[in-house]
């Protein structure tokens, strides 16, 4: 009877969307890939400069050529704008290249996913920031998302972080944007302006996306079987940074950031004061003294950096 049963849900699903699970599964996959190329990049120009290149954050905040005195330019400065209307022009042009690109039934799918894809973002980044109250013990700083969309597919022939756009990730340029801005450098957002120009069609039935099935096919861009053999390998043979945890390395992260900035003068004195006590509380906190965190590479550059900087003589 259970086999009936699996075989005639099977046949539904099917047939409410002509095509079959393992079909939707590859379908996802490449939305995933378009996402990483089109939506998490500055759209293609000649750049000389990084600066030149339409990145949300520099758009954002404007930037000015610094020339020599041959008159040739050198490099450019960030400036000290909020044009939040050129980012969002930004935005739509690169969502309106994504619509193009995809493939029909694709624009069908991505349709059908995309409330539950900016659901589970939004799922994923108030643990990360309980993980982070919980294991830093002080006020955290703010970060942008992370959310590199079909990892797998690219990591092995290429840098797959090779311009991405800085700004939907963790960044520490988020204390540079007032919060009424913040919404521009989200990955929501971006899903949120495709929607507008996909429609969800009520008579398509897409089988709705779990949260593994969004982690396997659209942040890993590997089928949900393989992710599901990668979670069992984990659990029985993890490897260092899994044994860390993700939260942990993320506030080793910080708190490296933090002290870079104190050590190039780029922090006030009070705050650098500050922020050099909560680090020095932390690590000595029972959460950054286990060993597989001590034996950590990241922790030992921390601890570097925080003798060079003073945290130990406060």
């Amino acid at each position: 009877m259970k086999k009936i049963l699996n075989e005639w849900k099977k046949y539904l699903k099917e047939t409410d969307t002509g095509l079959s699970e393992e079909r939707v599964e590859q379908h996802r996959m490449m939305i995933a890939d378009r996402i990483f190329h089109i939506l998490q990049k500055p759209s293609r120009q000649r750049a000389n400069f990084p600066q030149e290149l339409p990145f949300l954050y520099y758009l954002y905040k404007g930037v000015h050529p610094v020339t020599n005195s041959e008159g040739q330019v050198i490099r450019y400065k960030i400036g000290d704008g909020a044009n939040a209307a050129a980012v969002m022009q930004e935005i739509q042009k690169r969502v309106k290249h994504f619509v193009v690109a995809l493939d029909p039934p694709e624009d069908k799918i991505f349709a059908a996913d995309a409330l539950m894809m900016g659901y589970y973002m939004q799922q994923n980044k108030s643990r990360k920031t309980m993980g982070l109250a919980t294991a830093y013990g002080v006020a955290a700083p703010g970060d942008f998302d992370t959310f590199i969309f079909g990892k797998a597919r690219r990591s092995f022939f290429q840098p797959f972080k090779k311009d991405l756009d800085f700004m939907l990730k963790k960044s520490p340029e988020l204390s540079n944007i007032p919060e009424q801005d913040r919404h521009l450098f989200e990955m929501q957002t971006m899903i949120g302006e495709v929607l507008k120009m996909l429609p969800r069609d009520p008579n398509v039935v897409i089988p709705m996306l779990s949260e593994d099935e969004f982690k396997a096919n659209y942040l890993e861009g590997i089928p949900l079987k393989d992710w599901q053999s990668v979670q069992d390998r984990i659990v029985h043979d993890p490897t260092p940074d899994q044994q860390v945890g993700e939260s942990i390395l993320h506030s080793i992260d910080s708190m490296i950031n933090q002290l870079y900035q104190i050590q190039q003068g780029q922090v006030p004195e009070a705050e650098a004061l500050e922020s050099k006590r909560n680090i020095s509380s932390a690590l000595q906190s029972k959460t950054f003294t286990t060993p597989a965190v001590l034996e950590h590479p990241k922790y030992k550059e921390l601890i570097g950096l925080a003798g060079l900087v003073g945290v130990w003589n406060i």
